[in-house]
């Protein structure tokens, strides 16, 4: 392949899930040259996410309405059958379907003029050389790109962790992992977003129940250096106790794995890392979209900032990570990830049950704090 034969861009994007599209989005309408590959046919084709929102996340990325599955007005946690709940007068909590916002904020990406290369798995970055290889479509042909910056948005398992950190191939810390089920439910009258704790079964996770427009996305996690029996039989169990769910359809099952720990680079030279792949995600719940999109929204001002004046600045990207590593998002993971590894490290050798009520404990100061700040 000659030089000729390649794309040229300003900023590569890898990965066009909810953070890559919306980075790419900003930087496209400031006038950058943006490729955004992403490794499915479709954005959001093999994404795992039960879908649950802040409205000020809602009203941040400026998402129309019809995007929304439902409007909740109550949030409840219940623990061994005693229940804890928030009432809401106004919008508070919603839902959505991933694949439809990984797809809707891909096109409005292209719509500002960014590039979007589907069934395109990115296999290895150059960085210094400003080049990108990728295989593409079914056939899996070799193909490159040339950019002068690139951003990692390519999840957990993200190429920037073997490419960029010095602690290559050393353990990053434990994850948890979950299932999820969508359960039909035509027309549902569900009206809270549940988060249902199990001491005995998940002493480090929990169960919830995401209801949408016509589905219920019902799943659970859990800590992996925490021993317990299989995830499916644990789901399946909870479906059989609740007679309200009990004997629905399964449409779809899917399992993932989410960060607990902070990515082990968030910029080095040209490459920014945002989103899961930079462990833009709260510890103790396992919620990402605040902080990623918190992560997207800054690398993507560092770029434009590199390329203002019509003269790229290597030196202007290291903005990124500075600013991302003041804000209240970025110490709150950074504070609860140590508080998770203790209580874990005091749960093998103790059995102490310090996880719930920690995490009880959280949603109610979250709930009062959210009358005097904002989320995002």
């Amino acid at each position: 392949m000659t030089d000729a034969d390649q794309d040229v861009f300003d900023v590569a994007v890898i990965g066009a899930g909810p953070m890559g599209s919306f980075a790419a989005e900003r930087m496209a309408r400031a006038g950058l040259r943006v490729g955004l590959f992403e490794k499915d046919a479709r954005p959001g084709d093999s994404t795992v996410c039960a879908g649950g929102m802040h409205h000020q996340l809602v009203q941040f990325l400026n998402l129309p309405a019809s995007l929304i599955e439902k409007t909740l007005p109550i949030f409840r946690v219940e623990i061994n059958g005693r229940r804890t709940e928030w009432r809401f007068d106004t919008p508070t909590y919603q839902t959505i379907e991933r694949r439809n916002l990984d797809r809707y904020l891909a096109d409005r990406a292209v719509e500002e003029g960014a590039t979007l290369v589907t069934q395109a798995r990115v296999t290895s970055v150059a960085p210094a050389d400003g080049t990108l290889v990728y295989e593409l479509g079914p056939e899996r042909s070799r193909q490159r790109a040339t950019a002068r910056v690139f951003v990692f948005a390519d999840g957990p398992n993200s190429l920037a962790h073997r490419l960029l950190a010095d602690s290559a191939g050393k353990p990053r810390g434990p994850v948890y992992v979950g299932l999820e089920y969508d359960l039909e439910a035509t027309s549902n009258q569900f009206e809270a977003l549940e988060i249902i704790p199990d001491p005995k079964t998940l002493p480090f996770g929990y169960t919830w129940v995401f209801p949408k427009r016509h589905s219920l996305n019902v799943g659970l996690a859990r800590l992996s250096t925490v021993d317990g029996p299989p995830l499916e039989g644990l789901l399946d169990r909870f479906l059989d106790a609740r007679p309200d769910l009990r004997g629905r359809a399964i449409l779809t099952r899917k399992g993932g794995v989410i960060p607990t720990t902070l990515g082990p680079v968030l910029q080095k030279d040209n490459c920014l890392v945002i989103g899961d792949a930079a462990g833009m995600i709260n510890p103790l719940t396992g919620g990402g979209y605040v902080c990623g999109f918190v992560s997207a929204t800054l690398a993507a001002e560092a770029c434009i900032e590199a390329f203002a004046g019509g003269r790229f600045d290597v030196t202007k990207l290291r903005s990124y990570s500075r600013r991302l590593r003041r804000t209240k998002h970025y110490l709150t993971i950074k504070v609860f990830g140590v508080i998770l590894s203790r209580m874990a490290s005091l749960h093998r050798v103790f059995r102490t049950p310090l996880y719930l009520p920690f995490l009880t404990l959280y949603f109610r100061t979250v709930h009062v704090s959210m009358r005097f700040l904002r989320v995002i």
